[in-house]
């Protein structure tokens, strides 16, 4: 009965809380109306806040997984519980295996291809693994740009 009472409350919550970070940040993200989830896909968007991956999980469907840092994870294990993630060490070059089975078997994948939140404000270097993993599976690659959150205290800017 408490899990039941529990998922019900995030339910009605989850959309309160999508509006007012879209509000309180002025919110602009796009990309999102070339978003088809059939089929092999990678949401590449960028990252410019702590607040990214959280203001992602409320707008994306569920059956969407994120990539995420060990490190991360460690730190933010009770809120991954909620979305499908996989963790990566960045130091572990078998750690992409996990990634392409995940999109081989057709769930969309996200993962921020500079590895990190900007502290410019632009693009930083972008890792050549979102290629190898869009060429061995064949995936639609979907850019998403996220425009707000970089005015946040949860940025680096």
């Amino acid at each position: 009965m408490f899990k039941w009472m529990f998922v019900t409350l995030v339910r009605f919550l989850l959309p309160c809380l999508r509006l007012f970070v879209m509000f309180a940040f002025k919110l602009k993200v796009t990309g999102m109306e070339n978003l088809v989830l059939t089929g092999k896909t990678v949401l590449i968007p960028n990252h410019v806040s702590l607040l990214d991956a959280v203001m992602l999980a409320l707008i994306l469907p569920q059956d969407v997984a994120f990539v995420v840092n060990t490190n991360i994870a460690k730190r933010f294990a009770w809120v991954l519980h909620f979305r499908a993630h996989i963790t990566v060490d960045t130091a572990n070059p078998y750690a992409v295996r996990t990634m392409l089975k995940t999109v081989q078997s057709g769930t969309p994948l996200v993962i921020f291809p500079e590895g990190r939140i900007t502290t410019t404000g632009g693009m930083m270097k972008i890792y050549s693994g979102i290629g190898y993993i869009a060429l061995r599976t064949q995936a639609r690659i979907v850019p998403i740009a996220i425009h707000g959150l970089e005015y946040s205290k949860l940025s680096y800017l």
